[in-house]
């Protein structure tokens, strides 16, 4: 096949923008598909995709012989957007074509498999990785690492920590934060700590979300006043905590009943300049209501509102049950019933 002739395919009705799709697709051949791949215009592609079918466009670029990062790049992009499913027959139409998918396309199979949970099956594509003799990268791991710890597999994300050693590839800070993530939502800190030594000896340096993490594990932990020296910690490391760290560490004092510290927190936070979000208020009303002061709870609520933050569907709920419920009729002026409420 010549790689300018168009793909031959039927067109569908475009609606308003069909001008311009019914072009596309009248004149799609190995170039326009190539060009789109290389600028990334995703969008276009992906209505292209949708009205034609992916494996269509592929069998187009390997007929025609394209160049292999924009079919492997094609290919990549289609895991990502289409089901897994598609994307395994797009693969076996590649190999049958005598395209080898490269690391970059292993590893967005990896991904594909994590998202599924198809844990055995990303396993035996690691396996797969070095009989085709390519060596795996740190990526590659920790897509692997990070899908077993978040299904609380933490031998086997262990295992693969120390497979990933004796391949002489270095963990990084996201290897180490998912690891430590895993055993913190266990319960097991001894073992966090232990990798956070590990981190130390390895000149890895922990980030903000290794803080976070940590944070979150004492806050629920109900060591709060711990998890604020952390927050200290955050500062002399030269970092910039987010809403993320301060209100994982406001929810902290406020289970804990502790609206002292909560408000010094949020003080705090206004003295960095960082602004109290729709979560933060949350957070502070649900704290306050839970402690029976009702009508702080209700100032902290106006206070959102006067602000120009939208009440989300959590503020609803937490108003309803924290305070409607207990006859306290909040002063709202009707806010939490009008189309701002988000879901």
């Amino acid at each position: 096949m010549n790689c300018l002739q168009p793909l031959q395919i039927p067109v569908r009705n475009f609606g308003p923008i069909a001008h311009q799709l019914k072009h596309l697709l009248h004149t799609l051949d190995t170039p326009t598909i190539s060009t789109l791949v290389e600028s990334q215009r995703w969008s276009t592609l992906k209505t292209l995709a949708k009205q034609t079918n992916p494996n269509l466009l592929l069998q187009q670029l390997l007929d025609t012989s394209a160049d292999a990062d924009v079919t492997l790049g094609y290919f990549k992009w289609s895991e990502r957007e289409f089901q897994l499913e598609e994307a395994l027959a797009l693969r076996d139409e590649m190999v049958g074509s005598g395209l080898e998918p490269n690391l970059v396309t292993y590893n967005a199979f990896l991904s594909g498999f994590s998202r599924k949970q198809m844990l055995n099956k990303a396993r035996d594509l690691l396996d797969e990785i070095s009989k085709q003799g390519l060596a795996p990268n740190v990526l590659t791991f920790n897509t692997l690492i990070d899908a077993f710890c978040k299904a609380g597999k933490m031998e086997e994300a262990v295992a693969l920590h120390g497979h990933m050693l004796d391949k002489m590839v270095c963990p990084n800070v996201s290897t180490y934060n998912c690891l430590i993530g895993g055993f913190s939502r266990e319960g097991n800190m001894e073992a966090a700590s232990k990798l956070l030594d590990e981190m130390k000896d390895k000149g890895v340096k922990p980030d903000l979300v290794t803080y976070n993490i940590r944070m979150d594990a004492l806050c629920k932990k109900g060591e709060s006043r711990n998890a604020g020296k952390l927050l200290d910690e955050i500062f002399e490391m030269g970092l910039n905590p987010t809403h993320i760290t301060y209100n994982t560490l406001m929810a902290g004092h406020c289970r804990e009943g502790n609206l002292r510290a909560a408000l010094n927190l949020r003080r705090r936070m206004e003295k960095k300049r960082k602004r109290l979000n729709v979560v933060t208020y949350n957070i502070l009303i649900k704290g306050f209501c839970e402690k029976g002061k009702l009508e702080d709870a209700n100032a902290f609520l106006n206070e959102m509102l006067e602000k120009g933050l939208v009440p989300n569907r959590t503020t609803y709920d937490i108003i309803k049950e924290g305070m409607m419920e207990k006859g306290f009729v909040p002063d709202i002026d009707g806010h939490l019933h009008n189309n701002s409420v988000t879901s």
